[in-house]
């Protein structure tokens, strides 16, 4: 049998210089990845024929109706209002009025209850 021939090993070396490196080219080629994935973006967004495509008609509805149900609602709320004050008004006119009667109607018991005086002297 012949001698068994070993195989060189060969030593896994660190060198944190290297690995820097390598971790610098590779942050380096993600981040032009994703400059050039957004810059694509922007550019399809800016050139897209927004005017042409059939979402604008629902976006413009949208916004109609959102304005029409908020001026609904502020008329509803001016309204309220409207009536709060009214009907605060009232109140104060109908106390008013009422302290105004109150004064000018107080009568005394005492003179409704006895009968008028005769002089009897003479």
């Amino acid at each position: 049998m012949p001698a068994e021939q070993t195989l060189p090993t060969h030593r896994a070396t660190y060198d944190p210089a290297r690995t820097r490196v390598l971790w610098v080219t590779v942050a380096c080629f993600a981040a032009l990845i994703v400059g050039l994935w957004g810059w694509a973006i922007a550019r399809q967004v800016k050139f897209f024929p927004w005017s042409k495509a059939p979402e604008v008609r629902v976006i413009t509805d949208a916004q109609v109706y959102w304005n029409h149900i908020f001026a609904e609602q502020q008329a509803q709320d001016d309204a309220y209002v409207e009536t709060k004050d009214n009907l605060q008004r009232v109140i104060e006119q109908f106390t008013a009025s009422s302290s105004a009667v109150a004064a000018t109607s107080t009568f005394s018991t005492h003179t409704l209850n006895t009968k008028p005086q005769t002089n009897t002297k003479q």
